[in-house]
């Protein structure tokens, strides 16, 4: 996906993540790396606790909303182009993307306060290090994307 991604040839359905997540996956014991549950032993798997599951799905919403389509409009409502709806009027993705950033700002506080904890298994903490990491590397994209334009967008 990254080198689609690089070449241009990326599937609009990935997510800005996607160009992400080869640059901060977790590596674990014996060169492993932990970017998704999948990766995890069943050990590991067992001991997620109810809160860091509904973060690690809440990650996965906010990022359906940061789609190549999303920010490519996004990038559009910021030179003032903005995509036209087939019935009329036209779409925010501007601000749906500063939404989504909103939600990247939580996750980044839920699995800092998640690393923090010292009893937390070795497998899961290199997972939660590299969802942190990937979602600070998606909050600098859309800060970078938005500055020239004063910034992210309030809430509506």
């Amino acid at each position: 996906i990254l080198r689609e991604k690089m070449e241009g040839k990326s599937d609009s359905n990935h997510s800005i993540k996607d160009v992400e997540v080869k640059a901060v996956e977790g590596t674990g014991n014996g060169g492993r790396i932990f970017s998704s549950v999948d990766d995890l032993s069943d050990i590991a798997k067992s001991k997620i606790t109810t809160s860091q599951r509904a973060t690690l799905n809440q990650q996965e919403r906010t990022y359906s909303h940061l789609t190549e389509m999303d920010l490519k409009g996004a990038q559009r409502d910021l030179v003032g182009d903005p995509v036209p709806k087939p019935g009329g009027g036209y779409y925010d993705h501007a601000q749906e993307v500063s939404d989504a950033y909103r939600g990247l700002v939580d996750l980044n506080r839920s699995w800092e306060g998640m690393l923090k904890n010292p009893n937390l298994d070795n497998e899961l903490r290199q997972l939660y290090a590299s969802k942190l990491n990937e979602v600070n590397a998606t909050m600098k994209k859309i800060e970078d994307m938005f500055a020239p334009n004063g910034g992210v967008y309030p809430p509506k």
